[in-house]
């Protein structure tokens, strides 16, 4: 028996080979989520959820099951959105200082790091041949150099954060201080 957890609907399954049968329950309500047979899966080997990624043709999702399951599954339209989540985009040229940069990075994820879901970006760090990347979710945050610049390549910094209650001005504003000539002159 393999066991999953679908964390859309809140279900928990049970596939029996390679059939889903909801709960488990008889008469339950069978799952959107379809397992693949052991035999199907690489290596043969049981997985914690059962489902098969569609690299070896399988399918984690199938609307046939969904549909009857529940017929209004492509016509019910009711949901709500959290309003206070959206997303932050920055654009930026220039290169940044890096002292300024891991300052203004470790103040934000001290102190909005749980309202930061996701954060990910391009950055032009001086000095660096190389692009800097990075990945973020909440407080954690891992990056590293990448790809070397191009010749003639605009050093435009890019980053986005997604989350709740962000303020577009402060993280512009703190963003445009970590610039390798910001206070230059000071």
């Amino acid at each position: 028996m393999l066991y999953g957890f679908d964390s859309l609907s809140g279900r928990v399954w049970v596939g029996i080979d390679g059939a889903a049968a909801g709960t488990g329950a008889p008469g339950s309500r069978r799952s959107i989520l379809r397992p693949l047979p052991a035999a199907r899966r690489p290596g043969g080997a049981a997985t914690i959820t059962g489902l098969e990624r569609s690299t070896v043709g399988g399918r984690a999702f199938d609307l046939e099951w969904a549909l009857a399951d529940d017929p209004a599954f492509l016509t019910e339209t009711e949901h709500q959105h959290d309003t206070t989540v959206t997303s932050v985009g920055i654009e930026l040229d220039g290169e940044l200082d890096e002292d300024r940069l891991n300052a203004w990075l470790g103040t934000l994820l001290r102190t909005k790091g749980v309202d930061l879901f996701r954060s990910k970006g391009i950055l032009a760090v001086a000095g660096a041949p190389k692009q800097y990347v990075f990945q973020g979710v909440h407080m954690l945050l891992d990056g590293t150099f990448a790809r070397d610049w191009r010749e003639g390549e605009a050093r435009t910094n890019k980053l986005v954060f997604t989350g709740r209650d962000l303020d577009r001005e402060a993280l512009e504003r703190g963003f445009a201080d970590c610039q390798a000539t910001a206070g230059a002159a000071a």
